[in-house]
């Protein structure tokens, strides 16, 4: 039995690409959620940061701030709903 099922949870972890956060997305991931990890370094950083995670159902996405340097993007909210 787990007793931390998140199989059906989807959680923004906002910093998700720093030391702590990362230890953040890859306990909720282990645990069946969908985390949306959103971080004001690039999609390719934050990759690079979380190799582990990413084979499950990990959705990295920049900050806002550098969402505007980028252009426009599918949206987070959007990923989660069709979670």
């Amino acid at each position: 039995m787990n007793l931390l099922d998140l199989s059906d949870k989807v959680i923004l972890i906002t910093g998700g690409a720093g030391a702590i956060g990362q230890v953040v997305v890859e306990v909720l991931a282990a645990h069946g959620a969908a985390v949306a990890v959103n971080d004001a370094v690039s999609r390719e950083q934050a990759r690079a940061a979380l190799p582990a995670v990413l084979a499950r159902q990990v959705e990295v996405r920049p900050a806002a701030r550098a969402l505007a340097r980028q252009g426009p993007q599918p949206g987070l909210p959007r990923w989660a709903a069709n979670r």
